[in-house]
């Protein structure tokens, strides 16, 4: 059995969930692909990916250098495609990539709870209550040690929405 047969009712990111399943925090740090869910931390799915969004417009892998301490030697991959890019791990070296670093550009890729690029700042903090606006006048959702989600404005509408986390 190859790995698209293996894998076809799995979801593009295999995901877990923590909390009292009234309110997920890690919901914020989710993007809408088509029919499926893809956010930070989420183990990728290679052939579900591309058989999602297709081949991407550009491509890459490289692996971190000497100085990168415990993480020399990942594997890193960057695919972008129109209106998105993902930045991947492989934190187990085995081909299974976790998603990183989501940027968005286009309406096409809303937030999990619905936001998406074009929307005023009255829309953001209607789902994003305790945001809070940075000095290069982006606005900042941290509410994780190492998650974040920054909306970047353009003549008062988002721009870009990118969801990332810091390595420790």
């Amino acid at each position: 059995m190859d790995l698209a047969e293996e894998t076809k009712n799995e979801k593009i990111s295999q995901i877990s969930v923590e909390g009292n399943g009234l309110y997920n925090e890690m919901e914020y740090y989710f993007v809408n692909v088509k029919d499926e869910k893809l956010g930070l931390e989420g183990e990728v799915i290679l052939t579900k990916l591309y058989n999602l969004l297709g081949e991407p417009n550009q491509e890459r892998e490289w692996k971190t250098g000497k100085g990168a301490d415990s993480y020399s030697g990942m594997p890193h991959r960057e695919m972008i495609y129109n209106g998105i890019k993902l930045l991947m791990i492989d934190l187990e070296k085995n081909d299974r990539f976790t998603v990183i670093d989501i940027e968005v550009k286009s309406d096409e890729y809303p937030t999990f709870h619905g936001v998406k690029v074009g929307d005023d700042i009255n829309r953001l903090i209607e789902i994003y209550p305790n945001i809070k606006k940075e000095t290069d006048g982006s606005y900042l959702y941290h509410n994780h040690a190492i998650y974040n989600a920054v909306f970047e404005f353009k003549d008062e509408k988002i721009a870009l929405i990118r969801l990332y986390t810091e390595l420790p």
